[in-house]
């Protein structure tokens, strides 16, 4: 009984709880409420529960209000202000490339091939924000496409070609259109390198082909979730009909950068409209506006 005795006492005093006997200044100190008060709160604390010399701390900044800058878009003028259609794509990034001074970069064959992606740009303010350039962006929706061209009967399309894309929410799809609606022919999503042939059964007069390149609003080189060699590279691109016609592009003789080359050329998306304007006689719902 002793021994256990021993032993509880000696669990109290490590456990703190031996009884001490409190001063009040020590029983204010837990209740202190410290410096951040509202000046409310510092006037009304109960002057036992606050040191005395904390009180009259708080203070409040002066509030100044300087006008900077005033827009009332009078006389048709827009004062700086500059219209964005944030649906607008930022350029046609279906170009020739070379791929020099791009590390693990090649041309598919030969020594250029047609590349939709984008090398760092620093002097363009699109790029400035991009974390792992060189690569595709977010919203992208590029495609390399034909004129109407008069095919006769059905098409034998063939090309070598390379993606690197977000699986499952970006994609290269090669499309046709005939009737002024576009279809699929093809699909390709994640990454591979391969050589493909398709024979379109194709029956109008006039019909154009693309490859096509879309992009979600996010993971892609742009934000750096995604880090790729670009959306896609074509190369060898073989076409003919049932007739005489045929026609094979391989790049060789285009130049660096260029978006047009033979029968095929890059272009963009469309985009909503900027319908931003000024006007004049707009009355305001609200009477006190």
């Amino acid at each position: 009984m002793k021994a256990l005795s021993a032993i509880l006492a000696i669990a109290i005093i490590a456990a703190g709880i031996f009884p001490v006997a409190f001063s009040p200044a020590q029983a204010r100190e837990a209740a202190k409420p410290g410096l951040r008060m509202t000046r409310a709160e510092s006037e009304t604390q109960d002057p036992g529960l606050v040191d005395p010399g904390l009180r009259g701390l708080y203070e409040e900044a002066a509030v100044d209000t300087y006008c900077l800058v005033w827009y009332d878009f009078e006389v048709w003028n827009w004062q700086g202000w500059t219209r964005v259609d944030e649906t607008a794509q930022r350029g046609d990034f279906w170009h020739v490339d070379d791929f020099t001074g791009l590390a693990s970069y090649a041309p598919l064959e030969g020594t250029k091939s047609m590349w939709c992606g984008a090398r760092p740009n620093r002097a363009d303010p699109y790029f400035c924000s991009w974390i792992a350039a060189p690569g595709y962006g977010n919203g992208w929706d590029q495609s390399l496409a034909t004129a109407s061209t008069p095919f006769v009967g059905a098409v034998t399309l063939s090309y070598r070609i390379a993606y690197d894309v977000e699986p499952e929410y970006d994609y290269v799809r090669v499309e046709y259109s005939e009737a002024g609606g576009w279809e699929t022919a093809a699909e390709y999503t994640g990454r591979n390198d391969t050589i493909v042939s398709l024979f379109l059964p194709l029956t109008a007069a006039q019909t154009k082909l693309r490859f096509r390149f879309t992009s979600d609003g996010a993971w892609s080189d742009e934000d750096g979730l995604y880090d790729t060699n670009g959306a896609c590279v074509i190369d060898s691109i073989s076409l003919s009909d049932m007739g005489a016609f045929s026609d094979f592009e391989d790049f060789e003789a285009a130049s660096v950068g260029a978006t047009h080359e033979g029968i095929w050329t890059g272009s963009r998306g469309e985009a909503f409209g900027n319908y931003a304007g000024l006007r004049y006689g707009l009355v305001d719902k609200d009477p006190c506006g």
